[in-house]
């Protein structure tokens, strides 16, 4: 008798709509001397809401003021600064330079950038509570 195998379709968990813009809300609480990362943002926010998993829902041209929301606070989970549609890597490191951070160059030939020590700058959202 031969080996059956089956494709068994596991349905994803339902997810908890989140507005895009509680996401922007929290990077504002953000000091100055701090950083944070998505995963750490949506840790928080499963939590807040008591889900599994959370989805973003809407854009940020919801929020009226978007521009001036510090997206550059939000670095990769392992510390990196990212190039994204809202903000550029090279934004990101200045403005992260203002803030008083360390960015050092890392990966094959220095051309990535890292916050350095990011973990120790890691904003704790639970703070807010």
């Amino acid at each position: 008798m031969p080996d059956e195998r089956k494709v068994v379709h596991i349905p994803a968990k339902p997810a908890k709509y989140i507005p895009y813009t509680e996401y922007m809300e929290l990077l504002y609480k953000i000091p100055t001397d701090k950083i944070t990362r998505r995963i750490d943002i949506a840790t928080y926010l499963k939590e807040k809401y008591n889900a599994e998993r959370i989805e973003f829902s809407g854009s940020i041209t919801d929020y009226p003021n978007w521009l001036y929301v510090p997206f550059w606070k939000e670095v990769s989970e392992r510390g990196f600064l990212q190039e994204s549609s809202v903000c550029s890597r090279d934004r990101q490191e200045i403005k992260l330079k203002e803030e008083g951070f360390h960015i050092v160059p890392c990966g094959a030939k220095g051309q990535s950038l890292k916050v350095e020590s990011y973990k120790d700058h890691l904003f704790n959202f639970y703070t807010l509570r």
